[in-house]
């Protein structure tokens, strides 16, 4: 189960970006789509664990992830969390091999 109540994140310089409160059970599937530049990677980032709000909860299981310190949100999102993220994020200067050699340290 993932809940999501009350959040809301503003960037630097840009005005506050507020969501609406939602819940997926768990084994369910859910589709998240909006204009670019609507928050739905920030969204995203923020059920992650990636980004902080300023106001509001984010539920995984009966986890608040809002109220776990930095060491404990790492020590959950990597047993419970997966990213995709949208752009490769590969050292050029490495060859493929070498790129997937060196993922475990990064």
């Amino acid at each position: 189960m993932i809940r999501v109540t009350g959040q809301t994140y503003q960037y630097p310089g840009s005005k506050a970006i507020t969501f609406p409160d939602f819940g997926i059970e768990k084994g369910r599937h859910a589709l998240l789509l909006g204009e670019s530049g609507s928050g739905k990677t920030t969204l995203l980032h923020l059920i992650g664990g990636l980004l902080k709000a300023q106001s509001g909860l984010v539920t995984i299981g009966d986890v608040d992830l809002t109220a776990l310190s930095e060491s404990a949100l790492d020590h959950f999102r990597g047993k419970h969390i997966g990213f995709v993220f949208q752009k490769n994020h590969l050292i050029s200067a490495l060859t493929v091999e070498h790129n997937l050699l060196s993922a475990p340290y990064f």
